[in-house]
């Protein structure tokens, strides 16, 4: 996360402490020390609002101090009632936002040395209960947080895949520039009408539809005309090429379904299967309208692109025979947005149409 996210949550917070120790004090006028603490987050706040501004490099080391010194004088003033030890209970959780992992193991070890010094003479048995709470509770932040560290770096390493093989499909046909980007922008917005759609999911299968087109040979992928009907047949294999190509890199469930099925048609027509109906994933469902709509609105080696209604008019006409009628319907429920992202991508397009020529 970076520095100027984690002030901001942080002034956040010092606001919201402000606003309910006031609250308090409004309501039941008996908040210890009420002046001197909340003088103390508010002159708190402003520091942090001005520090990072005028002196970046050391403005992390002075707001990791502040939450600390913040804490422990908390805890001292409101010590005498041992639920409120939960306050120490705050700081590892903010250190873990801190990109260096010393602030995290500092804030641990700082904060249980300043529960003795204000507790020292509280029951032995009190200081039994918090280290156990308290080094449980940094144990399982620490587990967890590292978990969530390496998940990130699994799914940016995916992310940064998935462009790469989007980018090596479409550097073989000029024909094809952006389609993958449009056809996932187009399937998004159709799955935000469905119920039980992970968008996200969708996104990168609309991004990887065609990525079995990898392996098919230029003289069919780049021919300058219509296809031939043994070279139609090689082109209709790129939905299991694509699949299998996933799964060498351990990747199903919705995402596979969606590269594999995407020409099922509803009637049984399709390829690769000639799966029918329901027996079609819902995200193949999905990314078939979307393929259609971008593949006609598109100009191809063959054939100049049809306007967005012609497109529009075709996918209406055959909803239950080649495409499903809720997921049609969600078509056209966002048709418009889809619309505005046509003449986005058409008018991102043009300059860089013009500036091949």
């Amino acid at each position: 996360m970076s520095s100027a996210k984690i002030f901001n949550i942080w002034c956040l917070m010092l606001t919201l402490a402000i606003a309910m120790i006031g609250l308090y004090e409004v309501v039941y006028r008996n908040f210890p020390y009420f002046l001197l603490i909340e003088g103390a987050l508010l002159i708190s706040m402003l520091l942090m609002l001005w520090l990072p501004k005028r002196y970046p490099r050391v403005a992390l080391h002075v707001m990791f101090w502040n939450q600390l010194l913040l804490n422990l004088g908390l805890y001292y003033v409101v010590h005498d009632f041992p639920l409120c030890a939960a306050v120490l209970f705050f700081l590892p959780i903010y250190t873990l936002l801190f990109p260096n992992r010393r602030y995290f193991f500092w804030g641990q070890l700082l904060t249980s040395i300043g529960y003795l010094v204000c507790s020292w003479d509280k029951p032995v048995q009190q200081h039994v209960v918090f280290y156990c709470l308290f080094l449980s509770y940094t144990a399982l932040l620490s587990f967890v947080s590292q978990f969530i560290v390496r998940n990130a770096s699994e799914v940016a390493k995916f992310q940064e895949r998935v462009e790469v093989f989007s980018r090596a499909i479409e550097a073989r046909d000029s024909y094809t520039q952006g389609h993958s980007r449009r056809v996932s922008r187009y399937a998004v917005e159709i799955g935000k009408h469905l119920p039980g759609v992970d968008l996200e999911l969708l996104r990168v299968a609309g991004d990887l539809h065609d990525i079995g087109k990898i392996s098919t040979p230029d003289a069919v992928l780049l021919k300058p005309g219509r296809l031939t009907d043994e070279e139609y047949t090689i082109i209709k294999r790129h939905p299991v090429d694509g699949a299998n190509l996933l799964r060498h890199f351990g990747i199903e469930g919705p995402i596979l379904d969606g590269v594999l099925y995407h020409h099922e048609r509803l009637n049984g027509t399709g390829y690769p299967e000639g799966r029918a109906g329901n027996d079609i994933p819902v995200y193949a469902r999905i990314l078939a309208v979307a393929d259609t709509f971008d593949a006609m609105t598109t100009t191809r080696s063959y054939r100049h692109a049809f306007p967005p209604q012609t497109a529009y008019d075709e996918i209406l006409s055959l909803t239950g025979d080649f495409y499903d009628a809720v997921v049609v319907d969600s078509f056209v429920r966002c048709y418009e947005r889809i619309l505005a992202i046509y003449e986005e991508e058409e008018r991102e397009h043009q300059p860089h149409a013009q500036a091949s020529v």
